[in-house]
């Protein structure tokens, strides 16, 4: 038996996973091969069969598009990680760029996450700030988004001393219950900072 005070709101924000969209350049495959189709036979007076021809390309890409986001997005984290090790952090944002099947068809959270990631490994602190704000808000809440996002949030708003969002971010990191080091102390001096 379900009890009646708890609100489904708050069953919602106790489960943190990022909402799975569906991109939008996958959603508009579709009916771009379809006016492609109406264009070429209607507008242009080719055969049906050219026409329908002409949409192939975009049927496939529709098609095979989770699959190479899944791929892009792994093969994206195995050369960052790759990148990091080795001290290429100036490769990082060319390697970003050559993504795209991670940047045009995987879920919006999980490509601001990682842009986000690069953002912060750079040095561009305001940006990464903004991608994981981005990403938060696809999640739905900052409760809702994984740990990786909570955590680079609170690590961008720490170094632009933005203190109360990173404050509020630092403290839904340890509400996870992971023992993440260096996060206690950038939360106490952040909170001694907004003291002040």
């Amino acid at each position: 038996m379900t009890d009646p005070t708890v609100s489904s709101s708050s069953k919602m924000q106790s489960n943190p996973r990022p909402r799975s969209d569906p991109p939008l350049l996958r959603l508009l495959l579709l009916p771009t091969s379809i006016s492609i189709v109406f264009v070429l036979r209607y507008m242009v007076g080719t055969s049906f069969f050219v026409a329908a021809l002409a949409s192939v390309p975009f049927m496939v890409v529709f098609a095979i598009a989770p699959w190479w986001a899944r791929q892009s997005l792994a093969s994206f984290d195995r050369d960052l990680v790759r990148l990091l090790a080795g001290k290429g952090k100036d490769s990082i944002l060319a390697r970003y760029g050559r993504a795209v099947g991670m940047r045009c068809f995987a879920p919006s959270a999980l490509v601001l996450e990682r842009r986000g990631l690069v953002m912060a490994e750079l040095g561009r602190h305001d940006r990464a700030r903004e991608a994981y704000r981005q990403a938060i808000e696809e999640s739905g809440s900052l409760v809702n988004a994984t740990l990786a996002v909570r955590l680079g949030y609170g690590h961008a708003c720490f170094e632009l001393s933005d203190d109360k969002n990173a404050i509020e971010a630092y403290r839904a990191v340890l509400a996870t219950g992971e023992a993440l080091p260096g996060v206690q102390e950038r939360l106490d001096e952040a909170l001694a900072r907004a003291a002040t």
